[in-house]
């Protein structure tokens, strides 16, 4: 992970191509994946393993393990996301090629989708306070931020950008038990993303609640 974060560092201070670390981005994946390999069967995500831990003890460092793995793939990939922090300068952007900055983005977007998918299997089970690291509010309001700004960015027909709605309420549901615990949560939750429409100026957070709200607002094509 900390190898990552040095690689995200150092591409997001230069102006160069991502393509031209494109081997370097492509070996820290495979690390990632092969991270993941060494995960025991019975620390796997599936649902039945999850329900055996509903009341378990070890129930919220479950889910955190599986939301790290893919935290760490998103970002990896949301290198070339219009409108976050996380992106690399729009010189570098401008001379990466569209497709690997596209394939980059469908990546991130996956993740995105997969981690809401993971999320609402916990959240499936009713559980008041499922997770209690203050850690998944910075991951679920990456998580919310990449479902709001990938789709406009990548055209209408991104996989799965249909449900994002949806996804975006799971984000929301996971953070609402903590936003009464831990301050920096109900931060995350009332002081959320960038601009909907203008991607490219990155502006004052709005809130996870209203960004909902303008997605469900949108022309019925749009979803």
């Amino acid at each position: 992970m900390l190898t990552s974060i040095r690689f995200a560092k150092r591409v997001t201070s230069s102006d160069e191509s991502l393509y031209l670390s494109a081997q370097e981005l492509f070996a820290l994946d495979s690390d990632i994946d092969a991270i993941e390999q060494q995960i025991p069967d019975d620390l796997k995500w599936d649902k039945a393993h999850l329900q055996k831990r509903i009341y378990a003890p070890g129930l919220s460092g479950y889910i955190m393990l599986h939301t790290w793995r893919l935290q760490c793939k998103l970002d990896l990939h949301r290198l070339t996301v219009s409108g976050t922090k996380e992106c690399v300068s729009e010189t570098a952007l401008q001379s990466t090629p569209m497709n690997f900055s596209q394939n980059l983005r469908l990546k991130c977007l996956s993740h995105a989708i997969e981690l809401t998918k993971m999320w609402a299997e916990v959240l499936d089970f009713g559980l008041a306070k499922p997770v209690h690291d203050p850690a998944i509010a910075g991951c679920a309001h990456q998580c919310a931020k990449i479902l709001t700004l990938i789709p406009e960015q990548v055209g209408y027909s991104a996989p799965g950008q249909e449900n994002r709605v949806g996804a975006v309420l799971v984000c929301q549901m996971i953070l609402d038990p903590l936003k009464d615990i831990y301050p920096k949560a109900k931060i995350l939750v009332s002081d959320y993303s960038a601009s909907q429409r203008h991607v490219t100026d990155f502006k004052q957070y709005d809130d996870v609640c209203r960004m909902r709200t303008e997605l469900n607002t949108l022309p019925a094509q749009d979803h």
